[in-house]
């Protein structure tokens, strides 16, 4: 059946198993080719915000179909975030086949954010001989990793490491608590949280709610167990290596290059989340897909299992783009290159003489977590340290700023920070912002580019609490990775590492105390005098990951 291809698109139901009714609408050019793949995307935001790159994919003769999800748009039933997923996008594909839209070409999802996990769960249910393609962005390490700080879903590790709260006594090991996880004691009072009941009923009442058991039970949500499924379909992927899209999508790309022989597109840049959301026709990730629909939909070519192609969009802080390909992706062309803390400086050279930095942190001055809201985070703009004061000027950071690089360096990847430090009480965080400075302020402004966080107590992984002893222990060292980040620096620029134990929102605030205990249920905020040593040896360092230049 041929639609006419205007401005405005048809309107598209899907009748689902259940009875509900899904609103869509198709775009189709006026004389498609049965070769080509029927685009779906199945999205929880306004149709109207996709329209504009649906029409655009029609003239380029594909036809194209925009389906809300469950209970979102025109479309009836209950949203349950990825609750439903799997299921209402396999019924879609059965009506689909069932009305003869899908012809030799199949189909191929695609979607951003959240649809971009609607299409992996859909191409994780297609049959191989219908699938034959596959294009998303923002797949983001938190629907799978990192959920207590998202959406208010916690993921089993970071429910384990809720565990710190617990006594020490009632903390289960990692073992104990993942054979709870795998065979679930659904009452209160068996739980590794029965100590703390008002933990305890939150995570139980998450447990029984449809959301949590789609970030167990999707597919789409745990990529690295289920994506291998995928046959050998051209895949494209796009993520922001500065945002929480940078290791999801790198995650995705890794099981896809073991176990996927067809071409695999991978575009990184240093966009954030709304960047990677924003579906308008002319922007930077739409401008890609369009592209890569063009070369590579629906083509079967297979290729070496080792041949992989890497495409990289490295901005520099005057806002410069340039793209970059690689192929035989992951090997790229990485080095380290290792500047060592000195007093306010990083240097390519240990010190010549120890010392010490200090700083205060007293969480009686720092932000305060609203009501109602104490597992978790809210959304802002995090402060770094008590107030926005000059650095030279606050007790509660440190600040070490390198010399102006004199030639243009790529940083790619995840920096490593090691510490020696120590404190006067037995935990405190360890917070570490890395910020790009311009060569001058024509040029931009400082940029955030890296950000990671250690606690003291913790050192030892988050199943170990070990206290730090004031009194015993004279330091201890803390190794730590930043975010991933990928930066292009002109020459002139400098970098700053920014050290302080508070950047709220985006990390819970330290009372520098152990967690509650038998005897001490309500641990009371206390100030903490951190130091940062520096030795002769470089123990406090900074490793960055150097792209070279030319591409291999």
């Amino acid at each position: 059946m041929t639609h006419p291809f205007s401005l405005y698109p048809t309107p598209f139901p899907v009748k689902l198993r259940d009875g509900v009714c899904l609103a869509g609408e198709l775009w189709a050019p006026p004389f498609p080719s049965a070769s080509s793949p029927l685009l779906l995307c199945r999205t929880a935001e306004p149709l109207a915000g996709v329209s504009a790159l649906a029409r655009s994919c029609a003239a380029l003769g594909y036809r194209v179909v925009l389906q809300s999800v469950r209970g979102r748009g025109g479309s009836g039933g209950q949203f349950y975030p990825y609750a439903q997923e799997s299921a209402d996008g396999e019924d879609t594909l059965r009506h689909l086949r069932r009305e003869a839209f899908l012809g030799a070409g199949g189909i191929l999802p695609f979607g951003f954010g959240y649809a971009g996990q609607a299409a992996l769960a859909l191409a994780l249910r297609t049959p191989p001989e219908f699938l034959c393609g596959l294009a998303l962005s923002g797949v983001t390490a938190s629907h799978f990793q990192s959920g207590l700080c998202n959406n208010g879903v916690p993921h089993g590790e970071a429910l384990f490491a809720l565990t710190r709260w617990l006594p020490a006594r009632s903390r289960p090991s990692r073992a104990d608590f993942a054979e709870w996880l795998l065979h679930p004691r659904w009452q209160a009072g068996l739980s590794p949280y029965s100590s703390v009941p008002s933990l305890e009923e939150w995570v139980l009442t998450l447990r029984d709610s449809p959301t949590w058991n789609a970030f167990w039970k999707s597919p789409a949500l745990c990529p690295q167990a289920f994506a291998r499924q995928l046959p050998d379909c051209p895949v494209f992927l796009c993520g922001g290596t500065a945002a929480l899209t940078g290791a999801g999508t790198l995650a995705l790309a890794e099981v896809l290059s073991a176990h996927n022989n067809a071409p695999l597109e991978l575009w990184m840049g240093d966009w954030d989340d709304e960047a990677l959301l924003d579906s308008d026709s002319r922007s930077p990730v739409c401008q890609r897909l369009l592209a890569w629909l063009t070369q590579t939909a629906g083509k079967k070519t297979r290729r070496s299992r080792n041949a992989r192609n890497i495409h990289y969009l490295i901005r520099k802080l005057d806002g410069a783009v340039h793209w970059r390909q690689w192929t035989n992706w992951p090997s790229l062309d990485m080095e380290s290159q290792k500047l060592f803390l000195q007093p306010g400086k990083l240097a390519s050279a240990a010190p010549n003489a120890a010392s010490s930095c200090d700083y205060l942190d007293n969480p009686r001055c720092a932000p305060v977590i609203p009501p109602g809201n104490s597992w978790g985070l809210t959304a802002g703009l995090p402060a770094f340290g008590v107030c926005q004061l000059p650095l030279a000027i606050r007790a509660d950071a440190l600040a070490f700023t390198s010399t102006p690089f004199p030639d243009e360096l790529t940083l790619a990847g995840q920096p490593r920070l090691r510490l020696r430090v120590s404190s006067n009480r037995p935990d405190t965080q360890f917070l570490a912002r890395l910020v790009a400075l311009p060569p001058s302020p024509a040029l931009g402004t400082s940029q955030t580019i890296a950000y990671g966080a250690m606690r003291l107590a913790l050192r030892h992984g988050a199943e170990n609490l070990v206290a730090f002893s004031p009194g015993m222990d004279s330091s201890t060292i803390l190794s730590f990775s930043l975010t991933p980040t990928l930066c292009r620096l002109p020459s002139g620029s400098r970098l700053r590492l920014e050290l302080s134990s508070n950047d709220f929102p985006r990390y819970s605030l330290s009372l520098n105390t152990l967690p509650a205990t038998d005897h001490a249920p309500c641990p009371v905020p206390r100030t903490a005098h951190n130091t940062v040593e520096l030795d002769t040896r470089g123990t406090s360092r900074l490793t960055l990951s150097i792209l070279n230049k030319a591409p291999p």
